[in-house]
């Protein structure tokens, strides 16, 4: 199929599913693809927990074993509670481990920036010319 009729039929496609009427428009719709992504972005450094998520995965666990018949929703309900009703002695153990978390995602994430800062940057020229070939 050639490349206007595949516009053609993308552009109804559009029309159809976002329920636009036809006879509204006066202006065609142009499909842009995305040129600027050229590959996939490195991932980055695992984001670090909060206390409440170190504890809720400590709990989760025995909370189960406890009483196995518990929906998931219901679940999430008593941890919730259990934490709130921790007092501030003992949440520091899960406090601890999320400070620590958090510097362990600080550091991956400068060292990141770093290796990333080393590669060649990727020129981009700014008249909006793509095809300087056609130009000589």
């Amino acid at each position: 199929m050639t490349e206007n009729g595949e516009m053609e039929k993308q552009t109804f496609f559009v029309m159809e599913y976002c329920k636009i009427d036809i006879h509204l428009w006066d202006k065609p719709l142009i499909m842009v693809k995305n040129s600027a992504k050229k590959g996939k972005a490195e991932p980055g450094p695992k984001k670090p927990l909060s206390s409440f998520f170190y504890f809720s995965k400590e709990r989760r666990a025995g909370l189960i074993m406890e009483q196995p018949d518990l929906k998931v929703t219901e679940v999430a309900k008593l941890i919730g509670v259990e934490w709130h009703k921790l007092t501030d002695k003992e949440r520091d153990h899960y406090v601890k481990k999320s400070m620590e978390d958090r510097s362990r995602y600080e550091k991956e994430k400068i060292e990141m920036l770093k290796k990333s800062k080393a590669k060649a940057p990727i020129v981009v020229n700014s008249e909006g010319d793509d095809n300087e070939e056609e130009e000589d």
